[in-house]
């Protein structure tokens, strides 16, 4: 971002420019997000945003619930805030939690403590997963039920090449909801960078520059 382009007026035009109408999007494409993602709290912000803003429809399960309540805890966070996570998670996407995947879990071929994930997807006809593990979920195990594994550098990145404008407007939701502190457009980029999304942070970066200078 160049210094001739305050990050103040970038962050202003695009608080300005929610709202504005939208083409139509078809919202049903499924994607299941792993744990390892769910728990990351920049990346959780952006992908979660991201299906609020119809790009797609996440997925995720008991089982993958489970793993985040236990990965969460593993880092110290309190139960009382991981119960409103998760509880801020289930009550904005309703319909995201796949059910009787279990019995197809034994079938899965992928690494045994990831056979949940692709059982789940299978089941929810997801054409994505979502994962910082893709060594768990190999082609050849992945191949037969027309699934991909995506890092979410690789997804965010797919998200804003379909559609730059909602996901500038996923950006400036975060930037103006971080309130404790608060948080920049520039912060969040370089937190991004941070948590292995360096792609996605130099795509948005380049959308920014277009966007202001396009107004």
């Amino acid at each position: 971002m160049s210094d001739s382009t305050p990050q103040s007026e970038i962050g202003l035009a695009i608080l300005k420019s929610q709202g504005r109408p939208r083409r139509a999007l078809i919202t049903g494409f499924p994607v299941v997000l792993d744990a390892c993602v769910l728990v990351n709290l920049t990346i959780r912000d952006f992908i979660l945003w991201a299906a609020h803003f119809a790009l797609y429809r996440p997925v995720w399960s008991k089982d993958i619930l489970e793993e985040v309540r236990r990965t969460m805890n593993g880092f110290g966070i309190s139960d009382e805030r991981i119960e409103y996570t998760i509880g801020k998670m289930k009550s904005a996407f309703p319909e995201a939690e796949a059910d009787t995947y279990e019995p197809l879990i034994s079938a899965m071929t992928n690494h045994p403590k990831d056979r949940h994930v692709l059982a789940a997807a299978v089941v929810s006809k997801a054409q994505y997963i979502v994962t910082n593990n893709l060594r768990d979920f190999p082609a050849a195990a992945l191949r037969p039920y027309r699934i991909e594994a995506h890092g979410p550098d690789d997804f965010l990145r797919d998200l804003l090449d379909v559609d730059p404008e909602r996901m500038l407007d996923v950006l400036g939701t975060i930037t103006a909801s971080r309130t404790m502190p608060p948080k920049t457009v520039d912060e969040l980029l370089a937190a991004l960078e941070r948590n292995g999304c360096a792609g996605f942070a130099s795509d948005l970066r380049d959308a920014l520059q277009r966007h202001y200078h396009d107004r």
